[in-house]
């Protein structure tokens, strides 16, 4: 199965390395979105999602779809240390926006991503009317049709569930996919998107650039 765009999207924003913020004040921003394509990342990501056995992954990669109504979650074990989650979806277009600097959403399929365990942990935001603040996780994404969810630190053995639901009615069912860092599942065998061996090699073999993901 070749990788749809969302998926080759969410692969880099994933493992992209952030260059403005740093560790010290992490997330997103409008100068670099996620950060720095990071290529060994992603092909390492690709090589722990595909060809680890299926109990030892710490790393996840799936390609669903999420009706009108419907929920889709998936339970998790943390490895210890940070869990991160990225959801992508390609949105099917909007109505056409005029006048200047028009702040109003246009998503259409409004997907929302979040991660329940010792409490709810939501994804970045940013602030379209201050964009020199920092990101922050204190609610909802209702305007981007990327969204990421990251949990500092996590105990080892802890449980977690990664939830996808959505605010707006899908008139059609809505295709994302979603990547998973830093936990353990007994996942079934055909879960796993595939086929990514092409774009591991891709990014292996090509000289290594300065590109952001956005």
């Amino acid at each position: 199965t070749n990788p749809t765009a969302a998926a080759q999207k969410g692969l880099l924003i994933h493992t992209a390395t952030d260059v403005i913020n740093g560790p010290a004040n992490p997330g997103p921003d409008y100068t670099t979105g996620y950060g720095m394509v990071n290529g060994r990342a992603a092909a390492d990501f690709i090589t722990d999602a595909l060809t680890r056995p299926i109990e030892a992954r710490e790393e996840h990669f799936h390609q669903e779809t999420l009706s009108d109504g419907a929920t889709h979650s998936e339970t998790f074990q943390a490895i210890g240390g940070p869990v991160k989650a990225t959801l992508v979806w390609t949105d099917p277009p909007g109505i056409a926006r005029t006048g200047t600097d028009n702040l109003t959403s246009v998503l259409v399929s409004d997907l929302d991503l979040r991660i329940e365990s010792t409490s709810t942990f939501f994804p970045w935001t940013l602030d379209m009317n201050n964009p020199a603040n920092s990101a922050v996780r204190a609610g909802k994404n209702n305007v981007d049709n990327v969204e990421q969810v990251v949990i500092d630190n996590l105990s080892a053995g802890t449980t977690f569930t990664v939830i996808v639901d959505h605010d707006t009615t899908l008139v059609n069912p809505q295709e994302f996919s979603l990547l998973v860092s830093g936990a353990l599942v007994p996942e079934p065998a055909g879960a796993v998107l595939a086929i990514f061996g092409s774009v591991s090699l891709l990014l292996l073999r090509r000289p290594w650039r300065r590109y952001t993901a956005c």
